[in-house]
């Protein structure tokens, strides 16, 4: 009798239910293991959505057009899927053209890289943008289009686009494009909330828009500027950057890459943009990239050297008081360790009051 009522008792008793929070906790520690989160996908229907939610996270599909035909026949099955998008990366024309009908239903999107496409009007690129309200974070890489077409302004005035915060262009001789960015209709979507640009070969009328930009971008407090294009016909009237609202700014030279010296020309726009400041900058780093191509050529003594002397006094201002690194990072195609090391002494004795302050900070890609 005693036997029977406790193997009653223990039947009666039932399993206690795992909090729903303490699954996806769980769950959440396997973010990076696809095959692992597959298999728990397959457990039971309550794993089903948290596991879903990182395995969608990221769609990474470049030139793979089979793959994005198969992601958009899941997307007409499980709808639902769209929403846990939050980064998606498009290499191609045809892959871009296959997941344009569902981008605008990815309404947790957050950031879109895209690279190698070409649309039929430059405009045509930001009306795809605009439907991507929760879009934060957009990067470009080649792009090409047949016309420049008319400035893309909003279908309806009410309507509203996204507010961008970080934005990486490779504009690549195009003369057109980081131009239509900053068109005053669109402001809301990639100016006002803007804090971070990163621009990859810009041309001279780029250059052009950027100091205006810098002046009208409020929250812009990271600006990234890499193997500047310039017209060197255009160089004695350089229009200077506002560096007062920046944070951090990051410049790459090509030391002696062209006989019309453009590395020159790049350090007397940088020393003429902080010498203009009329006010107090919030500039707190200072990147130099110096890119060179073999040993002689650092080992020379020339007007490179000497601005970088121009510069250290102008850093030296009270209105820069707040700059705390001056990185001057050197690197070399066909140098060897000797030559980036005589470099770093060359450049440590350019600039003294920087490394009186203990802001200067000398490194090659080694070292970084």
């Amino acid at each position: 009798m005693w036997r029977n009522d406790a193997s009653s008792r223990q039947r009666s008793v039932s399993i206690p239910c795992i909090p729903p929070e303490i699954i996806e906790e769980i769950i959440d520690y396997l973010w990076n293991d696809t095959r692992t989160l597959i298999s728990c996908s397959s457990v039971c229907r309550v794993f089903y959505p948290r596991t879903r939610m990182h395995l969608f996270r990221t769609i990474d599909i470049r030139n793979r057009i089979n793959i994005a035909t198969r992601f958009v026949e899941m997307t007409k099955a499980s709808p639902n899927l769209l929403s846990c998008v939050r980064d998606t990366r498009i290499r191609g024309t045809t892959v871009h053209l296959i997941l344009a009908p569902v981008l605008p239903l990815m309404a947790n999107l957050t950031s879109l890289k895209i690279q190698f496409i070409k649309l039929a009007k430059i405009c045509d690129l930001h009306a795809h943008v605009f439907q991507l309200l929760a879009l934060k974070e957009f990067s470009l890489d080649a792009f090409y289009y047949d016309q420049e077409g008319p400035p893309f302004s909003p279908l309806l005035p009410t309507r509203r686009g996204p507010a961008l915060e970080r934005m990486v262009i490779e504009v690549d001789g195009n003369l057109h494009l980081l131009p239509s960015f900053f068109h005053a209709g669109l402001r809301s979507v990639y100016v006002d909330t803007l804090q971070y640009l990163e621009v990859d070969k810009p041309s001279e009328k780029d250059l052009h828009v950027l100091s205006k930009l810098t002046r009208i971008a409020g929250s812009l407090k990271h600006l990234r500027l890499l193997e500047i294009q310039w017209d060197v016909r255009h160089w004695p009237n350089p229009p200077a950057l506002a560096l007062t609202g920046l944070e951090s700014l990051s410049m790459e030279i090509w030391y002696k890459d062209d006989l019309a010296r453009i590395d020159l020309c790049i350090l007397r726009w940088l020393i003429g943009s902080l010498s203009s400041m009329d006010k107090a900058s919030s500039l707190q780093s200072l990147e130099l990239k110096l890119k060179c191509w073999e040993d002689s050529e650092l080992r020379e003594v020339d007007e490179m050297w000497l601005l970088w002397m121009r510069l250290d006094d102008v850093l030296s201002r009270p209105d820069l008081s707040r700059l705390c690194e001056l990185r001057v990072k050197i690197s070399g195609e066909e140098t060897t360790k000797e030559g980036l090391l005589h470099a770093q002494a060359l450049t440590d004795s350019r600039f003294p009051l920087a490394l009186e302050r203990g802001i200067l900070v000398v490194c090659t890609d080694d070292e970084d």
